[in-house]
């Protein structure tokens, strides 16, 4: 998710790009110390608002609505996958062996699969885990994770577009 934070903080630096250098250095700031994605998240949800109580103009009307719209459908996709990632980087990798259901004899094979820290008691149930992920499956959140980066990357290049008079100003 090291790439999601990092679009998280494209995102920040670009809604705060219109602010004086000193006021937008201490809000960044502010958001750099939150370690919790749900922090960060409602840190990025009040910036969001505060930047669309700009005047944006007529003409620009449907593309700050659908930035609204955008910004509420990531932050909550950015909160969701804060807990997919920490069952990944929690968890722990075991052996398995099953058989190969793709070949018609079946042979045993040994698979590996991550699942929940028995530190975890309430990650399971009876003995058995909440989740059980195999390669494929992990393989599919990376991918997963890389579509929220593009995703949030984009917010910001659009924040960037809706206000281009706005662009930090260069210091003497």
């Amino acid at each position: 998710m090291g790439g999601v934070n990092a679009a998280a903080n494209s995102l920040a630096h670009a809604l705060h790009q219109y602010l004086d250098q000193a006021e937008c250095q201490r809000e960044l700031s502010n958001f750099h110390a939150l370690v919790k994605t749900h922090d960060r998240a409602g840190f990025l949800r009040r910036a969001g608002g505060l930047f669309l109580a700009g005047d944006f103009g007529r003409k620009q009307h449907d593309a700050v609505a659908k930035f609204r719209r955008d910004l509420v459908k990531e932050l909550g996709a950015y909160t969701e996958w804060a807990a997919r990632r920490n069952d990944i980087a929690h968890g722990y990798v075991t052996e398995a062996p099953t058989p190969d259901y793709t070949n018609p004899d079946q042979p045993i094979i040994t698979v590996y699969a991550l699942l929940p820290s028995h530190a975890r008691e309430d990650r399971w149930f009876h003995a058995e885990p909440e989740w059980n992920f195999v390669a494929a499956e992990i393989e599919g959140f990376a991918q997963r994770f890389a579509e929220l980066d593009a995703r949030l990357e984009r917010l910001a290049q659009t924040v960037v577009a809706l206000y281009p008079d706005r662009l930090p100003k260069s210091t003497p």
